[in-house]
């Protein structure tokens, strides 16, 4: 009886052990990365941070209006910073000195666009 509850101790605080250093481990290889846009409004904000939190490996993204930036957490073993900008640029928003595609930024809603007035 004796060993069995010994061997029982012995495996809870190997389990505990392993999940303490995985988690160490999960967030130490987190990796940040920041890039300027063109968002111009909340709208922009919303859709920007939800593409990029919808994408593997992303942990975090915030859009900063004020500085028009965004500013992301990542996985660098599931995804890349290059990945990320071009999410970015899938959504139809600019990265850096790169715009997207015409025709993906053409089909955002008038004030997303560049030349756009915001009305909210």
């Amino acid at each position: 009886m004796k060993s069995i509850i010994k061997q029982s101790i012995t495996a809870i605080a190997l389990i505990l052990c392993l999940s303490a250093s995985f988690a160490v481990v999960a967030k130490g290889n987190l990796e940040k990365l920041k890039f300027k846009t063109s968002s111009v409004c909340d709208m922009c904000k919303s859709r920007i941070e939800k593409a990029l939190t919808e994408t593997e490996g992303v942990t975090d993204a915030l859009v900063n209006l004020n500085k028009s930036e965004v500013n992301v957490k990542f996985d660098p073993a599931k995804t890349s910073a290059e990945k990320i900008k071009q999410v970015v640029l899938n959504t139809g928003y600019s990265v850096d000195d790169r715009s997207p595609d015409k025709a993906v930024a053409a089909k955002l809603p008038k004030c997303c666009q560049k030349s756009g007035v915001c009305n909210h």
